[in-house]
């Protein structure tokens, strides 16, 4: 257990680098629009659940309608959260944003950056968190290459926006959540 344990955490610390393709198409819930190609579909889910299932965590599902929210608001520029204001249903997100070649896979990893700061025994919440709560089952991601202004002095940004439903980071609900 201890080696397999180990060899899927080289695998997953490798992935970001290799960017492996999954073949398969992924599963989707709702129906899908034309924002995202499937390839985009499938990076966002694998780099999610390679990730996900080192901590105990089923894989997330693509949900066109969280989607449709991500892109909106990242086709927007808006790097800030969106305090609820995509639904009447509750979600969980992470922003991230950089400048220069900032694809699917990095803007995931910036999420998962402060995994090593995470106190199970005083938990705090984090990207990190979110993106591995167990509780959490639907994906929705969308990005934009073109946001100006959201660092000064930079002519343009990439920015990731990932929604999650049910949402994560709940107050008391840590401890059978996040698995580290």
């Amino acid at each position: 257990m201890i080696f397999i344990t180990y060899i899927l955490s080289v695998l997953a610390m490798l992935l970001p680098f290799l960017q492996l393709k999954v073949q398969a198409a992924p599963i989707l819930v709702g129906s899908r629009d034309d924002s995202l190609s499937l390839t985009d579909i499938t990076d966002y889910l694998f780099a999610h659940n390679s990730v996900r299932i080192l901590h105990g965590a089923a894989p997330l599902v693509w949900d066109s309608d969280l989607a449709a929210g991500a892109q909106a608001w990242a086709s927007a520029c808006n790097f800030a959260h969106t305090d609820g204001v995509l639904s009447d249903e509750p979600y969980g997100e992470n922003l991230a944003a950089a400048t220069g070649d900032f694809g699917i896979f990095a803007a995931v990893q910036s999420f998962l950056a402060d995994e090593d700061s995470y106190d199970p025994s005083s938990p705090t919440f984090s990207d990190f968190t979110q993106a591995v709560w167990k509780d959490s089952s639907n994906l929705g991601c969308g990005y934009s290459t073109q946001c100006e202004g959201i660092f000064p002095g930079s002519t343009s940004a990439t920015l990731h926006v990932c929604l999650y439903n049910p949402p994560g980071n709940v107050i008391g609900q840590a401890s059978e959540n996040v698995q580290v």
